[in-house]
């Protein structure tokens, strides 16, 4: 058995497992903390890591020192390079360069110039590589968390540009999977679903594939963004766009949604808009349009704003007593909250 660690957006903790276990049918084992987890599997790790496009760095463990009573990076490095390794695990290629990252604490840290040179000289012996500490495509970590996790591991995740795919506002979609998963939707059902702020569709995207048989309007007040959506959800019969406002959505009749979920603006990019008059406004509507014990999920950043509109809400002020209310996560390292309530 493989074992195998992943960190993600902290917050998802109640749901990992269970996302992990959609992906990799026989994992087990799991242990998890804030923002990380580790699980043995018999799977190739390769498959693995390619499977879990919602997590953010996946590590296969060559070594674990979690039980060691000496945590420290000298420590570490002095039993790894006593070890014994399979490299053929990790299908590296001949011209393959490499690496060596020290983090503590979720933090990159330096350590003695020796002590890092012994690790590499033994990195690149064992496992036929070439050092190239700039620019390595391969990436072999030592790393130490405040949970007492403690292991020697290969980054399976590849580096990846920043730059890229991604619009202001977007909703990365590994992010919109985990917030559609905390939502605990039915995963088959002629339900309702909409998402009035819809954007660039990453929510309504996810609902399509996680939840068969519903019907999910996509909905938009930017003329722009809803004939994008119109483009990327042709052929899709599941998802209906629409352009709309959020808080006059009249091609809904009264108590006929299932659950509204949304990611709605928080403000940063909005300078112009109340956000608090417009929360306001929008869980009018949707009270309006949802069913009785139907579901609202939300996210945002804006949570002060968005708690008080809840609190001067006559239908939705009794969820702030709930557990399950407010998890707090983090979105491309900004604070935001997900919010669950019922009608």
């Amino acid at each position: 058995m493989n074992q195998i660690a992943c960190s993600f957006a902290p917050g998802f903790e109640k749901i990992i497992e269970e996302l992990i276990k959609s992906r990799v049918n026989d994992a087990q084992k799991f242990s998890v903390s804030s923002g990380f987890v580790y699980f043995f599997s018999s799977q190739n790790p390769v498959e693995i890591s390619t499977s879990l496009d919602f997590c953010n760095n996946v590590f296969l463990i060559l070594k674990d020192f979690s039980s060691s009573i000496q945590k420290d990076f000298a420590s570490l490095v002095n039993k790894t390079v006593t070890s014994k390794f399979n490299s053929s695990i990790l299908e590296l290629g001949a011209k393959d360069s490499f690496r060596l990252r020290f983090s503590q604490s979720n933090q990159f840290v330096n350590v003695e110039k020796q002590l890092t040179i012994r690790a590499e000289n033994f990195i690149q012996k064992t496992f036929s590589l070439q050092n190239d500490r700039t620019g390595g495509g391969k990436e072999f970590w030592f790393m130490t968390r405040t949970d007492g996790f403690a292991a020697f591991a290969y980054r399976m995740t590849q580096k990846q540009s920043t730059e890229k795919r991604f619009e202001q506002g977007e909703l990365r979609s590994e992010f919109a999977l985990m917030f559609v998963k905390m939502a605990q939707l039915p995963h088959k059902g002629k339900f309702v679903y909409a998402d009035p702020f819809a954007g660039h569709g990453s929510i309504p995207k996810i609902l399509s594939e996680e939840c068969s048989g519903c019907t999910i309007y996509a909905s938009d007040i930017d003329n722009d963004l809803v004939g994008k959506m119109a483009q990327k959800f042709n052929g899709n019969r599941m998802i209906r766009v629409r352009q709309s406002d959020a808080t006059n959505l009249s091609f809904f009749k009264d108590n006929s949604v299932d659950c509204v979920i949304s990611d709605p603006p928080w403000g940063d990019f909005e300078k112009e808009i109340d956000i608090l008059l417009l929360y306001k406004k929008m869980l009018v509507e949707f009270d309006r349009i949802l069913k009785d014990e139907g579901k609202l999920c939300i996210l945002t950043g804006a949570k002060n704003h968005f708690e008080q509109a809840v609190k001067e809400n006559k239908t939705f002020s009794k969820n702030s007593q709930n557990p399950d209310f407010k998890t707090d996560v983090l979105v491309n390292g900004k604070k935001a909250s997900i919010y669950l309530l019922k009608k």
